[in-house]
């Protein structure tokens, strides 16, 4: 024990240590200004952006090629740090290679802890060294493990999730949640273990070197007697193991492993790292404090919001209604809706605003701002719309349980109410566990909806998620779910919600944790334009953001709705550019509905929609005769599914649709498209620099693109209803003698007045299909005379439409329902149908062209830009990429605004 105590660094030693905290203490505090004043919104913080945005990804040349003929699925390219982790992380092993290296080892016990003058080494040392001991094998090895301990906080705080232990996520300091900082979690984890193995390394040399006068045998034999000894090596073998443990492809493929033995080694490592070494325990044992502190005040958290203390929901009283709003020509009532808005009357002038100018308030009581944007609802009837999201249904989900039902694509739409009252940012995330298929482990989702504190009942905390099935737990939800459907269930036999069962899906118990994540740091007020990229699942993200967006420009207070609204009063955002790239059609199921509501909260101009479907051929370009040069035009080859009736002409509301007219509308006219990827299932040169495959901006690794029975009919029908839409609005716009304003796309025109199609009786494009068109207004669908043969025929039934169930979309040869197995279907609503097909207008063939997109956006802007992502991790590369090659800071010196740029992302990993 002697010699142990003699080969320890003194007090003043410990200097490093604290060198070491006080240079992130120096960081976080730059960072916290950075935040706190906006100063990244500035000239230099355009040029930091401009390069930390950037990454790179690599893929080994010939893989995807290998994988297709192997068989496997497709896997997404490996992923490097963006340039600002690089330096981040480059910037902490280099100060704890300071920290270790620099400097004498062993400072002399009688100098001050800040004293750094040189010491004179005297001749003679007593029991322990009273001299400075520049360097040694036993300090160095003393002072790696030095830092050792002192890394261990910064490792925990790293991930830990609630403030105010979550030190790093407390909203006045920096506002980083862990979402952003697990990956620094992770290398510092990897940290910790190379210098504790540098420190075993170097005293190992030290104890060969180490020799016992008499029995000439090394200090190692006579080590493994000391219980310090063995609890070192204890907790070195524990920690060796929570690494491997901790790797990527054990953490993806057994999470449930990877989380239990973490909840187990994490504390046992640290209890014997303070056994191993007492006079620096402290840094251990509040290490420690940090984890279980936090996560007992998650427990009680999570106690209290799934009401095993009783539920606590809370629902605001609503007063009548005693406010109107003039729009279009209609009366609203608004403020018993929207407490926060002043009891006034609004007449909008919307011709002014499509222009970008002011309204006018009636009364003069009220002086709006001068871009303050106000309630738009389209030609609609007050009983089929409001700004709030909708009225609650019959069915009502019990308090404490989810409503899971299953769309296309095998995704699982999970809705709950937590019995305790919770508020969360749009885009943020929660813990979720379902005890039917795990009661032990938890899974990150993200919410895809808005929280709404002035919504009356308890809809507006309602928490919906979309759960794509992969593997796992995952999977097992979706085996739980169509289990319980096929055995014509509504529950697991173990729980009793005590309710009224829905007609579809079933309740599964559902626990809640959260919220998370760092979209809560987030103040949309700052922006003029929105641009939301989603990829897949990804939607989750952009449609809570979206609908927060909305329901702002639409007047409602940011603060009610969750989301962080800083100082100013006034929202001036008066863009949104909304993308979702998409596998088939049928995913749109998924988000439809809550598309439509956006579409009908704000006026077209002020919102644009654009779904790009990634899984169908598109049609060849269609070339006419150039009769001047006196060319022959080269054939169009027609979609298959389009070219049922060449010679059909259809009349809407005396508007004629001929072929040419819906080939033209499967045809991009904005430039936007890239088509080029069809060639193939991947391509070898991409613009990331390595092969790129089509399903790289779509699928997460894992995700399984199995159809459901009858999804291949949807998808179908989705196509061939889009492509009539379009053709439609673009007929509509081009018959119009005023010229559309110059921002507003021709596809957003006429919405409001493309009601849902009703069922098909035939193909969609024989002379019998009954075309886009409100049956009760348009009436029977008429056929052109030049019709001939089976097109001579009139459909009849249109009337009857609304009296249709569409629960199980039908086809011509029969529904949609005798195509599926008898067990599962694919259940969907007349309302939910309805709003699916009228954004399938918005959904084309092919992939965006991201860069050009925002360049546009860019060149449009009033203001402050920001871009808000979620996808695969080729997408957030492709983003990033066009994001920072838009960021000019030379506008921004001079006064444009728009030349700033921001990215909120979300990209993380458990």
């Amino acid at each position: 024990m002697a010699y142990l105590q003699i080969h320890a660094l003194s007090r003043t030693s410990w200097r490093y240590a604290y060198i070491f905290w006080l240079a992130i203490g120096l960081v976080t505090l730059t960072f916290t200004v950075f935040h706190s004043f906006g100063l990244r919104s500035g000239t230099f913080g355009a040029y930091w952006s401009k390069w930390s945005l950037r990454r790179r990804t690599w893929r080994k040349k010939h893989s995807l090629a290998q994988a297709k003929k192997s068989g496997q699925p497709h896997k997404q390219p490996l992923v490097l740090p963006s340039n600002a982790q690089l330096l981040c992380l480059s910037s902490l092993i280099a100060a704890c290679l300071a920290a270790t290296f620099v400097g004498p080892d062993y400072i002399a016990p009688a100098k001050k802890l800040w004293e750094f003058r040189r010491a004179v080494i005297p001749d003679v040392a007593a029991y322990k060294p009273q001299y400075t001991i520049h360097k040694a094998w036993w300090t160095s090895g003393d002072r790696a493990g030095l830092i050792t301990f002192a890394l261990f906080p910064l490792c925990v705080l790293f991930v830990l999730k609630r403030p105010p232990f979550a030190i790093f996520a407390i909203s006045f300091l920096t506002n980083i949640h862990f979402d952003k900082l697990t990956w620094l979690h992770r290398w510092t984890g990897r940290l910790i273990w190379a210098m504790a193995a540098l420190h075993a390394t170097l005293w190992s040399v030290q104890l060969v070197k180490d020799t016992r006068s008499g029995t000439g045998k090394i200090a190692y034999v006579y080590a493994w007697q000391y219980p310090r000894f063995i609890y070192a090596w204890t907790a070195f073998g524990l920690f060796t193991l929570l690494i491997l443990l901790s790797l990527g492809p054990i953490r993806e493929k057994h999470y449930e492993i990877f989380y239990a033995f973490h909840v187990i080694l994490v504390p046992a490592t640290i209890i014997m790292s303070a056994l191993h070494h007492p006079p620096l325990w402290w840094w251990c044992w509040f290490t420690l404090l940090l984890w279980v502190g936090e996560r007992i005040w998650r427990a009680s958290s999570w106690v209290y919001v799934n009401g095993f203390l009783g539920s606590r929901v809370l629902v605001l009283p609503i007063a009548s209604m005693n406010q109107k709003l003039s729009t279009h020509g209609q009366s609203w009532e608004m403020h018993a809706f929207f407490p926060d808005v002043e009891p006034t009357s609004f007449a909008v002038d919307h011709e002014n605003y499509t222009r970008g100018l002011s309204r006018q308030p009636t009364p003069a009581s009220y002086s709006a701002p001068s871009k303050s944007p106000l309630y738009h609802i389209p030609d609609l009837s007050s009983s089929s719309h409001s700004l709030l999201p909708p009225a609650p249904s019959t069915f009502s989900i019990p308090v404490g349980y989810a409503h899971a039902e299953v769309l296309a694509g095998r995704t699982i739409r999970l809705r709950l109410i937590p019995p305790g009252h919770l508020t969360w940012a749009p885009g943020q995330h929660f813990l979720l566990c379902v005890p039917s298929v795990s009661k032990f482990v938890s899974h990150p989702f993200t919410c895809a909806s808005v929280c709404d504190k002035q919504k009356p009942g308890v809809d507006g905390r309602m928490i919906t998620f979309l759960i794509r099935a992969k593997n796992g737990w995952t999977k097992d939800l979706w085996t739980t779910v169509v289990g319980l459907q096929i055995g014509g269930h509504r529950h697991p036999a173990q729980e009793t919600p005590g309710a009224t069962l829905p007609t579809t899906g079933v309740l599964l118990k559902a626990w809640v944790d959260g919220p998370f994540g760092s979209p809560a740091r987030t103040n949309w007020n700052l922006y003029s334009t929105a641009m939301i990229v989603c990829g897949g699942s990804g939607v989750s993200f952009g449609i809570s953001v979206l609908e927060y967006l909305c329901l702002c420009m639409a007047g409602r207070n940011g603060r009610y709705l969750g989301g962080n609204v800083g100082r100013s009063k006034v929202f001036p955002m008066r863009r949104i550019r909304f993308i979702w790239i998409l596998r088939d059609f049928a995913h749109m199921q998924w988000c439809a509905s809550v598309l439509h509501r956006c579409k009908l909260l704000v006026p077209s101009e002020s919102l644009q929609v654009d779904l790009f479907v990634t899984n169908f051929n598109p049609p060849v370009p269609h070339s006419r005769a150039l009769s001047d040069a006196g060319s022959v035009a080269t054939p169009y080859i027609p979609d298959a599914s389009l070219s049922a009736a060449p010679s059909a002409v259809i009349e809407i509301k005396g508007i004629s649709l001929n072929q040419e007219d819906l080939i033209d509308a499967q045809s991009a006219d904005d430039g936007y498209v890239d088509l080029s990827y069809y060639s193939g299932d991947y391509k070898e040169s991409g613009e990331l620099g390595h092969e790129e495959h089509l399903l790289d901006l779509t699928n997460f690794d894992g995700d399984n693109d199995d159809r459901m029975p009858g999804e291949n009919s949807l998808n179908r029908v989705l196509k061939k209803e889009g492509t009539i839409r379009r053709a439609l609005t673009r007929k509509k716009v081009s018959r119009r003698t005023k010229p559309p304003p110059e921002r507003v796309d021709s596809r957003l025109r006429g919405l409001s007045d493309l009601p849902a199609f009703p069922e098909e009786t035939g193909e969609l494009l024989s002379s019998s299909f009954c075309p886009p068109g409100d049956p009760a207004s348009l009436g029977p669908c008429q056929t052109s005379p030049r019709s001939s043969g089976d097109g001579d025929q009139s459909v009849e039934g249109s009337k009857d439409w609304k009296q249709r169930s569409t629960a199980s979309l039908t086809s011509q040869a029969s529904s949609m329902q005798a195509l599926m197995h008898e067990e599962l279907k694919l259940e969907l609503g007349d309302k939910e149908m309805r709003d699916i097909r009228i954004m399938a207008e918005f959904a084309r063939p092919g992939r965006p062209k991201l860069d050009l997109i925002l360049r546009d956006e860019v060149v449009t802007a009033t203001g402050r830009i920001v871009v808000a992502s979620c996808g695969p991790t080729t997408l957030g590369t492709v983003i990033r990429k066009a994001v920072a090659a838009q960021i000019e800071p030379l506008r921004i010196r001079q006064g444009d605004g728009s030349g700033s740029i921001d990215l909120v992302a979300e990209e993380f990993e458990y």
